[in-house]
């Protein structure tokens, strides 16, 4: 993600930074900064507007990416935090443990007891006073046990998970980040057409076979980063819409 962003913060300088050009001279930074006139059989610029779209097509895709950014950065203090409640939950468990086997060993030596009263080894005054103490130890430990019921813990950390997941998709539909995503793939793909037209122009004509062999790898480069934003952008608005849909029907569960 931040080799992305340099990138986009790369071309965004070179498109400010770029001059007018001239009819008989200019220098090839980017196949879409020319168009094939036919009737001259010579190159031609664009006009200014088409490079002021270019760099707002690219502030489109820059902003997208410090966004993308961010999120990660949310989601992870997300999991540090149910990485905090899963210990505590770990922990809970290994206490339930104990008291079980606490309370096990005073059922167990309450028969022993029992066993020696009945055949007179144990007087029965020693052994209800005995039995008073097993049975305040035995109380205490259920009643930490129901203070730090498991069960509690669970529910807590997926209420946070539940929670967690619906800030995100709430910020994704309140901050118009659906339409913003649509309009980003929308420019990626027309940036994609205008290169591959380009390289389909280039390789019919060889006058300018010497031009597009001068941009091509740069060409080539922009094609294959333009893709891959594409269809991570798709995948993401695919995910987020089966999100949605489960977080909805989790948060209907909750509040019955």
């Amino acid at each position: 993600m931040r080799l992305e962003i340099q990138h986009l913060k790369k071309e965004l300088s070179r498109l400010q930074g770029q001059s007018g050009f001239t009819n008989n001279g200019f220098v090839c930074e980017s196949p879409s900064a020319f168009k094939w006139d036919q009737a001259n059989g010579t190159f031609s610029p664009l006009m200014f507007d088409k490079r002021a779209t270019q760099r707002r097509d690219y502030d489109i895709t820059l902003a997208a990416a410090f966004r993308r950014e961010q999120e990660k950065e949310a989601k992870l203090k997300a999991a540090i935090a149910a990485k905090q409640i899963a210990e505590e939950l770990a922990t809970q468990r290994s206490e339930e443990v104990r008291s079980f086997r606490m309370r096990l060993r005073f059922r167990e030596d309450r028969i022993k007891r029992l066993e020696q009263v009945a055949s007179g080894k144990l007087s029965a005054e020693a052994h209800l006073l005995q039995e008073k103490e097993d049975l305040m130890k035995e109380i205490e430990a259920l009643r930490n046990q129901l203070e730090r019921n498991p069960e509690i813990t669970r529910f807590a950390m997926e209420n946070l998970q539940l929670k967690e997941e619906i800030r995100r998709l709430q910020s994704f539909v309140d901050e118009g980040e659906l339409e913003r995503m649509h309009q980003q793939i929308n420019v990626l793909e027309h940036q994609l057409l205008e290169a591959l037209d380009w390289k389909l122009m280039n390789e019919k004509d060889p006058v300018n076979k010497d031009l597009s062999l001068f941009g091509e790898e740069a060409g080539d480069e922009k094609n294959e980063f333009l893709l891959v934003q594409a269809i991570q952008n798709e995948r993401e608005i695919e995910s987020l819409r089966k999100n949605l849909s489960v977080c909805l029907q989790a948060k209907e569960k909750l509040e019955r």
